[in-house]
């Protein structure tokens, strides 16, 4: 039986989880990924939330090479958040092949069956990762 994590009707306690705990992700040093909705948490949620907050760590390398994503794709839409100040953070997003690099503050909508991949590559701040769960 699924333990609920609601506290009181209205609020849903966070937990601190791997990105390695995500399919298609590595865990990465310098991002630390706080599961804020989805069904680990709450019963039939209608979103997953999940924050990735991005130190400068996580990003010093510079690398050309995808380190941590691999190529996914979910049967929902994606809606991905990047804050920051004005171009402190930079992803790399690969959608459908192609390879485009997005500062904060922005969104990024990935519609359902789309093949993507997101890696933060420069900078600091907050990506936020929201999945709009389809009811059945």
């Amino acid at each position: 039986m699924r333990t609920n994590r609601i506290s009181d009707g209205y609020i849903i306690r966070s937990v601190e989880e791997p990105l390695s705990k995500v399919p298609s992700h590595d865990d990465c040093a310098g991002i630390e990924r706080i599961l804020m909705m989805g069904p680990r948490l709450c019963e039939s949620p209608p979103l997953h939330i999940a924050v990735h907050r991005i130190c400068s760590r996580a990003t010093s390398r510079g690398s050309s090479e995808w380190r941590y994503t691999r190529p996914h794709k979910h049967n929902v839409d994606e809606i991905n958040l990047l804050w920051g100040d004005s171009g402190q953070l930079e992803y790399r997003f690969e959608i459908n092949g192609v390879v485009r690099r997005v500062k904060s503050p922005a969104t990024v909508l990935i519609p359902a069956g789309v093949v993507h991949r997101a890696e933060a590559v420069k900078g600091y701040g907050l990506f936020f990762c929201i999945l709009l769960i389809s009811k059945r």
